[in-house]
């Protein structure tokens, strides 16, 4: 780990460390289920995958902690499961139920204000944990309750958790997008069409950005992780922003920029995912175990 003269945490690491961890767990017993569930505010049903550990069904009076993880632009509820694969040997390790619902492709898990189709923080942050809290064995406490997104689902995970920290606990977020402003022109992104569909560039950027939520949050109200390449071509400015506003504001947190062996796995990429990933699933076990 290096320490920039910015207050940064560097850390470098090559790839071949992450990929032994992920061989050694290839072979465990987490469960998927896959189901839909009803939003009423969306008025439709929304696809969810859920990662169980092993051992899940042979004591039902055992309570789990939730992690909810949001994917990225164009994916879909199989994204963890299927472009990093390391969901399932992180439920088993960790002991932890993990909850992949599919945010439209490009819904960026907002609420839109101009078109009512997208309700996605409401159906995030209040019917699919209703629903959850329902329908498995988890412990009903915002302390047993985190989101983790990369991404579009990095926005979506910060911007939700900083919104309702009575519903959540922590925050992870894996090359989150932070502010919106600078990509209104990014056509395949949709971000117009959610917000601004006349690119009127007006207020409503600012109110949407997660740089806006976080200002309201105060310290130790959240458990927050921000981890992203040093070569991220699309949001390491804007991550390094909220860093400076939590410092600003004295909001305990972590924040981490990693240069791997290549520029391609510290750049906006699959690869960097999967070693985000890795970074953060101990520090969310770490959170789940805490009093």
């Amino acid at each position: 780990m290096n320490m920039r003269k910015d207050g940064r945490r560097v850390r470098i690491l090559p790839v071949s460390v992450f990929t032994g961890w992920m061989l050694v767990l290839a072979t465990n017993g987490a469960e998927v289920r896959t189901c839909t569930v009803r939003s009423e505010s969306m008025r439709k049903d929304v696809p969810v995958a859920v990662v169980l550990p092993e051992g899940y069904n042979r004591d039902a009076g055992k309570r789990y902690p939730v992690a909810y993880l949001l994917h990225g632009a164009g994916g879909d509820e199989r994204e963890y499961l299927t472009r990093t694969g390391k969901i399932k040997a992180a439920v088993d390790r960790y002991g932890f139920v993990a909850v992949c619902p599919d945010g439209a492709k490009l819904s960026w898990w907002m609420d839109s204000p101009v078109d009512g189709s997208y309700r996605y923080e409401m159906f995030v942050a209040r019917e699919l944990v209703a629903w959850v809290d329902k329908s498995l064995q988890t412990v009903p406490a915002r302390n047993r309750r985190a989101l983790v997104g990369a991404s579009m689902g990095g926005y979506g995970a910060m911007r939700i958790g900083c919104g309702h920290r009575d519903v959540f606990g922590a925050v992870y977020s894996i090359h989150g997008a932070v502010e919106l402003r600078p990509f209104a022109d990014v056509e395949r992104w949709q971000l117009a069409k959610r917000l601004d569909p006349d690119k009127t560039l007006g207020p409503v950027w600012d109110r949407y950005s997660v740089l806006e939520r976080a200002k309201d949050v105060r310290n130790d109200e959240l458990e927050l992780y921000m981890v992203i390449g040093s070569d991220d071509q699309y949001f390491l400015a804007g991550n390094r922003k909220l860093h400076e506003l939590f410092t600003t504001n004295k909001v305990a947190h972590t924040y981490v920029e990693i240069r791997a062996k290549t520029q391609d796995e510290s750049a906006h990429t699959w690869a960097f995912q999967a070693i985000g990933e890795t970074e953060i699933y101990p520090r969310l076990a770490e959170f789940f175990t805490r009093k």
